[in-house]
């Protein structure tokens, strides 16, 4: 059963994990990467957007031209069986494209900030996998807006990972913030892998993009992980004082 707590906490600044306080990039850097970011997340939304406008709708109008076609065989059961399981594999094509366009551009994310839909993520996830998940949302009701679009990014891709490869019994998110920045970790007791191998290949584009997109924003990311003991990725990210929200 899921537990979760929702609140703000403010504490003494922590280490971010380098054994030095973040030092800020150069203003020129910064502007530059914040405008990477921007031209990332708006790539994403055009994608988005194409999917919607050309894929959904050839799924939907397919879908509606096979119930026609049952209702013009309803006197053979091959036909109407044939119907029956092309109109299920339409919904689900349907689905997993309206899910793809929301991890594209999370519709949601702007109106209703992090800490809930991290709570809804954790909730979906203890529902289609049977595993037992704790959140823990410390953390003010919005951050600074690229921040938290990478913040997202990086806890979808863990519990998708999670649900994909980890068949674990037990996961756990957790957002905190202090004075200084904010801090993420997605932790399961999963199957895990070799971390140290996996990052050195070329076919772990998830794992590095989670890295780069942190980096981007002057963060840290650490993933952890070995064979039979679970995963860990942990996230620091120093939120710049005056930075856009």
């Amino acid at each position: 059963m899921q537990q979760e707590r929702v609140g703000f906490a403010i504490e003494r600044p922590a280490s971010n994990g380098r054994g030095a306080e973040a030092t800020l990039p150069p203003q020129a850097e910064r502007t530059a990467l914040e405008r990477l970011l921007q031209a990332q997340e708006e790539e994403l939304e055009r994608l988005a957007y194409e999917i919607h406008d050309r894929l959904s709708q050839t799924v939907v109008s397919a879908f509606q031209d096979l119930r026609t076609l049952g209702r013009l065989t309803r006197d053979s059961p091959e036909a109407r069986r044939a119907v029956l399981r092309g109109s299920k594999a339409l919904k689900q094509a349907l689905r997993e494209a309206r899910m793809i366009m929301d991890d594209l551009s999370p519709p949601q994310l702007e109106k209703r900030g992090l800490p809930l839909l991290v709570g809804e993520m954790m909730r979906e996830l203890e529902r289609d996998s049977g595993c037992e998940t704790e959140a823990t949302l410390l953390c003010p009701e919005r951050l600074p807006r690229q921040i938290e679009v990478v913040l997202y990014r990086i806890i979808h891709e863990a519990i998708v990972n999670v649900e994909r490869h980890a068949r674990a019994t037990k996961v756990r998110v957790s957002l905190t913030c202090d004075a200084d920045g904010v801090e993420a970790e997605v932790v399961d007791d999963g199957v895990g892998f070799d971390a140290a191998t996996a990052l050195d290949g070329r076919r772990a584009t998830g794992l590095l993009s989670m890295r780069r997109r942190v980096e981007f924003v002057g963060g840290v990311c650490r993933i952890e992980s070995q064979p039979g003991r679970g995963t860990r990725v942990s996230v620091r990210i120093p939120v710049y004082q005056g930075a856009e929200a």
